[in-house]
């Protein structure tokens, strides 16, 4: 069993040779307990999982549960369910929702809540809650994971410190933003503590807090931390791993809002490309993203291979029944931006008015992804000359930012930019110039002087 620790040094050629040598000596060596098997099997599985080859993991769990399920003298109860447990972990993460939603229904009903088997199967129901896009409810039950895990462990353990980035996440999703920085705190104190600032385990924290910190208009300092995030994952991990497609592509957006997009469209390049390695062109999973290499091909002029990107990804996803989660919204919107880039105002309104319906029941009508759809319809509007709508539509998406976001966030400029667009419509000038320079004045905070918004907001006040 000693081998198995090769597992957590990241050293998995090594390890699974030792998993394959020990199940074949098993086979050859008749008298060996069959229990024996069964745990090879498992530590097997948990080595192709952390490689991210969850099909092939999941099948010597199944093996693992059949030989400890016939093995009559012996009662292997609680090691056959953290298998099934594990099954479902695999399970969530390859969007297989229906075998997941079938083994939590089984599984949770067999076990005491008062112990930490109870703790990981809750856990495991609160990301197929998130899978669904019932967020507020996956939040709750994270929460009962939380204590779950504290009461069993201990408040520094590290499955405290993961369910605090898991409620991270979903608070994120529910536009929480003060509630997600607060878990994501006690995650990151608790992981630096048991694996210090250069374990995969800490990358993961920073990650999120990058991601935070670039939807709050913290740039640079999200800029720093997913360099970080990118330093510790190669040097762990090798100069292409599984994790770094989301990173990059995360970065990319990022760039894209820095007005670099030459920068931009080498990371979303990048990302794709070792997507392509370990990810099925055609799973849920490539929906994030092509979505963000659609946004990226879309800021430098690609409409065509944005366009692309974009309805990939709707196919992906009505092609599995996923019609009406997050991906779906955001392509639809992005399309949106596309047709309108095109001028193709009718296919465009009926893109934005799609994506608006998902958004208020994704998110609600109160929701910052709801208010940029809101801003995105309001400048089509405005370029077809239906300013009374657009003023209505500026304004829900003003209204919605205030709520979340300071008044220095960039996101006001673009809506002070559209203001201004719409009072020189309406001839008021002043009223134009006005709006103009109170965007010019957030982006200066934000953004430096060559920086695209800048320099075309400036050209406007001229």
């Amino acid at each position: 069993m000693q081998f198995a620790i090769r597992i957590y040094i990241y050293n998995y050629e090594y390890a699974d040779s030792l998993f394959v040598e020990a199940i074949k000596l098993h086979y050859e060596n008749k008298d060996m307990p069959q229990e024996d098997l069964a745990t090879y099997c498992s530590n097997f599985a948990h080595s192709l999982t952390a490689q991210f080859y969850f099909e092939d993991a999941n099948v010597l769990w199944e093996k693992s549960i059949l030989i400890l399920q016939k093995d009559s003298l012996n009662n292997h109860k609680q090691q056959i369910i953290k298998n099934f447990i594990y099954l479902i972990g695999n399970h969530l993460r390859v969007d297989s929702l229906e075998q997941a939603k079938f083994l939590l229904n089984k599984i949770l009903e067999q076990i005491d809540q008062k112990t930490d088997t109870f703790c990981d199967a809750n856990l495991y129901y609160g990301v197929y809650l998130q899978k669904i896009n019932q967020f507020l409810r996956a939040s709750e039950v994270y929460t009962e994971s939380l204590d779950c895990f504290k009461l069993s462990f201990g408040t520094t353990h590290q499955n405290v410190a993961e369910t605090h980035l898991a409620l991270a996440l979903v608070k994120i999703l529910l536009a929480e933003y003060q509630q997600a920085q607060d878990n994501l705190n006690r995650g990151i104190d608790i992981t630096v503590k048991n694996f210090g600032k250069n374990s995969v385990r800490y990358a993961n924290h920073l990650k999120t807090q990058a991601y935070l910190n670039n939807l709050l208009a913290n740039y640079q300092k999200s800029k720093q931390e997913y360099s970080q995030v990118i330093d510790i994952y190669t040097k762990t991990l090798g100069e292409r791993n599984r994790k770094l497609p989301e990173v990059l592509s995360e970065i990319a957006d990022l760039e894209i809002t820095l007005s670099n997009y030459e920068k931009a469209k080498k990371c979303s390049d990048k990302s794709m490309s070792i997507a392509s390695d370990f990810i099925d062109t055609e799973s849920p999973a490539m929906s994030s993203l092509m979505n963000r290499a659609a946004y990226i091909n879309y800021h430098i002029g690609l409409y065509e291979k944005a366009e692309s990107f974009y309805r990939k990804t709707i196919q992906i996803n009505k092609k599995l029944g996923f019609n009406t989660d997050m991906p779906n919204a955001e392509a639809l919107n992005g399309l949106g931006l596309v047709m309108t880039a095109k001028r193709d105002f009718e296919k465009a309104d009926s893109l934005f008015s799609h994506s608006l319906i998902l958004h208020k029941e994704l998110y609600t009508e109160n929701h910052p992804l709801t208010a940029v759809v809101y801003l995105n319809f309001a400048n089509l509007r405005l370029a077809q000359n239906e300013l009374i709508v657009s003023e209505e539509m500026l304004n829900k998406s003003l209204t919605i930012n205030e709520k979340f976001f300071d008044n220095k966030h960039d996101i006001f400029g673009d809506i002070y930019v559209a203001f201004g667009d719409l009072a020189k419509k309406q001839k008021k000038s002043n009223i134009a110039i006005d709006y103009y320079q109170k965007a010019l004045n957030i982006y200066l905070e934000k953004f430096d002087e060559e920086h695209n918004k800048v320099v075309i907001t400036k050209r406007r006040i001229r």
